[in-house]
């Protein structure tokens, strides 16, 4: 390496390899899959590199060209390589999805995540809508009947409860996943405010992460009522008018009960 023009320098941050000719320097080596990584980088100062940042993964060369971690790649390994290092090949490797969007809290008032779930039993399914204000976290939660009128008319009252009906004010912004349904089922909905409709790319379910959240609440709240029921030896009626019954109390009782931030979702609304 020293005919090659690396020279090896010691300093107060740790040992490091400097390319003398070019200026650049080798200040992280990391054995991984039993293959050496290494990070080079050109930004030093009289030799002595500059990491960006105090968790970075560091290693130090010693003379005989043996690598020895240092005891913070160690904790960071053994958390599961938690909190997330940017240095890290790993964690950086791991961010490469999808995230949902990030937005001031004001940009979020008037944000809908809408996705569609099922009641019932194995062999009667019934389809419902659930929508959920991102802001307060305000659930609404309908049939999908045949009769599309009665769905639309159940469609606007969630929305009057959310207090975004009128014709004035800016649009609705509302998020869904991939699928088409949602957005015709809106559109046929006559909703009496402008909106526009985001769909989400394929496996990006953390855009509606929001309303999946929703609909597993309301599955589990279900599921305590009829624990309940069950003391008493009784259940919901296996048809679309009890599936929409029972959906209708528990999502109420979320909305007036409810907690998120120390306050309930009908709370966080008056507010």
């Amino acid at each position: 390496l020293m005919k090659k023009g690396w020279t090896f320098v010691q300093s107060n941050s740790g040992s490091f390899l400097v390319h003398e000719p070019t200026k650049i320097f080798i200040g992280e080596v990391l054995y991984w899959g039993s293959c050496p990584w290494i990070r080079v980088s050109s930004d030093a100062k009289a030799g002595v590199p500059v990491t960006r940042s105090k968790k970075a993964i560091q290693a130090v060369v010693s003379g005989d060209g043996v690598v020895q971690e240092s005891a913070e790649v160690t904790r960071h390994i053994l958390r599961g390589h938690y909190p997330y290092d940017p240095n890290c090949l790993e964690c950086a490797q791991g961010r490469g999805v999808g995230r949902s969007p990030r937005r001031p809290k004001r940009g979020r008032i008037l944000e809908i995540q809408v996705d569609f779930f099922f009641l019932g039993t194995v062999s009667s399914k019934h389809k419902f809508i659930v929508m959920r204000q991102v802001l307060t976290g305000l659930l609404g939660a309908t049939a999908v009947t045949p009769n599309l009128q009665v769905t639309a008319q159940h469609i606007r009252q969630i929305l009057a409860e959310f207090g975004v009906t009128g014709s004035d004010g800016p649009p609705i912004d509302i998020r869904t996943d991939a699928a088409t349904d949602v957005g015709e089922l809106l559109r046929r909905s006559a909703i009496n405010r402008e909106f526009t409709v985001s769909r989400a790319g394929p496996q990006e379910h953390n855009v509606v992460g929001s309303a999946e959240r929703g609909v597993r609440e309301i599955k589990e709240a279900i599921a305590v009522v009829r624990l309940e029921l069950a003391k008493h030896q009784l259940d919901i009626v296996d048809s679309m008018v009890g599936w929409d019954g029972i959906c209708r109390y528990v999502v109420a009782m979320h909305n007036l009960h409810g907690k998120k931030f120390g306050k309930t979702p009908r709370e966080m609304l008056r507010e």
